[in-house]
């Protein structure tokens, strides 16, 4: 009941400010300075929003070219095919992560991987030729390679160290 009553005395004290601020506005006198008042902040405030506008419609054609290049680069380096072709750059990042996640390989000293036109090219040293075959049909699985040319050696005897 007392929430109510409140509620009810806000309402009629909003509604009493309400006519005080139109009979404010159209008073002949008094309203006349309130109305240009009212009148040149209006025309701020109008400017102000053209004014955002045009920065926001900027900004949005700003981030759509970014957006663009971002697009762009992100199928540069992704195996995504295209006119250029496959990424030669993701195709050996790519090559080195399976050999290294590979549990037959993943122990092995250092195998370079150098890819040009879509050809995998593996250089290095390992224990067995099971494992320079391995190394080659990890290269071969990979999306984007045409060819692997497999120059690893195979040195039975045990690296110093």
């Amino acid at each position: 009941m007392e929430k109510e009553e409140g509620h009810h005395a806000i309402v009629r004290t909003l509604i009493f400010a309400a006519g005080v601020g139109v009979g404010f506005l159209t008073a002949p006198k008094t309203g006349r300075g309130t109305r240009a008042w009212v009148r040149d902040k209006t025309k701020h405030y109008q400017k102000e929003i053209r004014t955002t506008e045009r920065r926001v419609e900027s900004k949005a054609a700003y981030e759509e070219d970014r957006l663009k290049g971002v697009a762009h680069k992100a199928k540069q380096l992704t195996l995504v095919p295209g006119e250029d072709g496959y990424v030669d750059d993701v195709v050996t990042q790519r090559v080195r992560t399976k050999i290294g996640e590979n549990p037959e390989t993943g122990h092995l000293p250092r195998i370079n991987v150098d890819t040009a036109d879509q050809v995998v090219t593996l250089r290095g040293r390992v224990p067995s030729d099971r494992e320079k075959q391995t190394l080659e049909e990890i290269a071969a699985n990979e999306p984007g390679v045409e060819k692997v040319v497999n120059k690893v050696t195979v040195s039975r005897k045990k690296a110093a160290g």
